[in-house]
């Protein structure tokens, strides 16, 4: 059986050397930058015999280092362009948020994967 589409982005964002962990494996205060790769779901695509597969990556910096979130960001979205028309980004990138239990900042870019029913 082959790899799914989540292991597939992890290992590809692991390679291009990303701190890069899976939801709830991550513990303890930011201290460095770190991604989250999180699958969010299914949603149906338009009126198609297609579902959309909805990937969520979360970038994390510390809290003293919020400068560093938008060069993260820009980062990964450069990289998943390799997985394009596989992963498409959807144009939803979050803004920011403060979670103060990690002092960390956080923001997130959606990803979408076409398949058939």
């Amino acid at each position: 059986m082959g790899k799914s589409q989540w292991e597939q982005v992890y290992l590809f964002l692991k390679e291009k050397g990303f701190s890069i962990f899976s939801p709830g494996q991550k513990i303890g205060k930011c201290t460095e930058p770190y991604i989250v790769l999180k699958y969010d779901g299914s949603v149906q695509h338009l009126t198609y015999s297609t579902d959309d597969d909805i990937y969520t990556i979360l970038c994390y910096v510390p809290k003293l280092k919020y400068s560093l979130l938008d060069g993260l960001i820009q980062s990964v979205r450069k990289a998943m362009k390799e997985f394009h028309p596989q992963l498409i980004i959807t144009g939803n990138v979050s803004g920011s948020v403060y979670e103060e239990e990690i002092e960390a900042h956080v923001s997130s870019i959606e990803y979408r994967n076409h398949k058939k029913r």
